[in-house]
């Protein structure tokens, strides 16, 4: 596990735009589930969706061979 912990920061510190969209992403996905009434139909289901694209933006990182 740690073997792909730091291969994880490796690749955030050569690519730090890469590293801030995946967050920011992350930080949508967390927002809508918070905010359902706002956010209108379907939170639920766009919420869980930003919240995979960023595991599996944290996912690539920490598996990429850069």
């Amino acid at each position: 596990m740690k073997k792909y912990y730091r291969r994880m920061l490796k690749y955030y510190t050569k690519h730090p735009m890469y590293a801030d969209t995946i967050h920011v992403l992350g930080g949508i996905g967390f927002g809508i589930i918070l905010a359902r009434p706002l956010a209108g139909e379907h939170t639920v289901r766009w919420g869980v969706a930003f919240l995979v694209l960023s595991l599996a933006g944290h996912w690539w990182a920490a598996t990429a061979k850069d």
